[in-house]
């Protein structure tokens, strides 16, 4: 597996006890010693990619999974057509009357994941 040690920049660890470090090695994409360079060579041993930072500074990788709840309820309300790979499975789904609903000209059926043959000008 690939080691590596991060130096020579500001490496913020976001951790209390050591909010600030002088080295990081990882092997492949696990974190297996933090502290000054000399200890982190020792602890990581022989075969690593040693990386300069050049007085950059590097910080925990995340995801950001924040959303928008407003947005994601109304996203919940519509129609999931993920399932529905032909006109026949629409019109026999057990989703709501849609042939009633879209007799009224004036109706709009809001969904998502809607299969690609419904944007090649299918019609009922």
């Amino acid at each position: 597996m690939e080691k590596k040690i991060f130096h020579g920049g500001t490496i913020i660890s976001m951790a209390k006890e050591h909010p600030l470090l002088e080295a990081i090695g990882l092997e492949g994409e696990k974190i297996i010693a933090v502290g000054n360079l000399k200890d982190v060579k020792t602890l990581i041993g022989d075969g690593y990619d040693l990386i300069d930072l050049e007085g950059k500074t590097l910080v925990p990788g995340f995801i950001d999974c924040h959303m928008h709840p407003i947005s994601f309820m109304l996203l919940l309300l519509n129609l999931d057509l993920s399932r529905i790979k032909s006109l026949k499975e629409l019109a026999n789904a057990d989703l709501l009357d849609l042939k009633k609903l879209w007799k009224n000209q004036r109706s709009w059926t809001v969904a998502k994941a809607i299969a690609a043959f419904l944007s090649k000008g299918s019609s009922f």
